[in-house]
C-alpha cells in the first residue's frame, strides 16, 4: 500500500469519526430539546391552573357579593362578570376534564340569572356556548 492510499484510508476513517461524533451530539441536542419542550409545555399548564385558580377565586368573591337575582344594575354586572370569569376558566383549561367539570357547576350556580338574562350567543366561543347548553338547557338566548 503507498502513502497515498494509506492516506486516504485515514482521511475516511477520521470522516466516518467525524460524523459519528457529529451524529451523536445531534441525537443529544435533540434530546435536550425534546425535554426542554416539554418543561415550557408543563410551566405553561402549570401557569394556566394558576390563572385558573386566580379566576375561580374572583369569581367565588363576586358570588358571595351577589344576590341570586340581577335584580340591580350593579347585580347584573356582577352576574355578567361571574359568566366572563367562567368562560376565561373554560377557555385556558379547555380539555382538562376536571376544570371542565367546574366550569359546568359554576355555570349551574348562575342558573337563575341565565335563565331570567336573554344571552347574547356572539360574544361567547362556541365550545362555551355547548357547555352552557348543557348546564343550563333552558338558557335565555337573545
Amino acid at each position: 500500500m503507498d502513502a497515498s492510499s494509506a492516506s486516504t484510508v485515514a482521511a475516511s476513517v477520521i470522516a466516518a469519526l467525524a460524523f459519528s461524533v457529529g451524529l451523536w451530539q445531534f441525537s443529544k441536542t435533540q434530546q435536550a430539546i425534546r425535554s426542554n419542550l416539554k418543561l415550557q409545555a408543563d410551566l405553561l399548564r402549570h401557569e394556566r391552573e394558576a390563572k385558573a385558580i386566580d379566576l375561580f377565586v374572583q369569581f367565588s368573591q363576586i358570588k358571595r357579593e351577589s344576590s341570586d337575582l340581577a335584580s340591580t344594575p350593579k347585580d347584573f354586572w356582577q352576574h355578567n362578570a361571574m359568566v366572563a370569569v367562567t368562560e376565561s376558566i373554560h377557555k385556558i383549561m379547555l380539555g382538562d376534564q376536571e376544570w371542565s367539570r367546574t366550569v359546568t357547576w359554576m355555570l349551574k350556580t348562575q342558573e337563575q340569572y341565565l335563565l331570567s338574562n336573554p344571552i347574547d350567543r356572539s360574544t361567547f366561543v362556541p365550545s362555551f356556548l355547548e357547555v352552557m347548553r348543557e348546564a343550563v338547557p333552558r338558557v335565555r338566548w337573545s
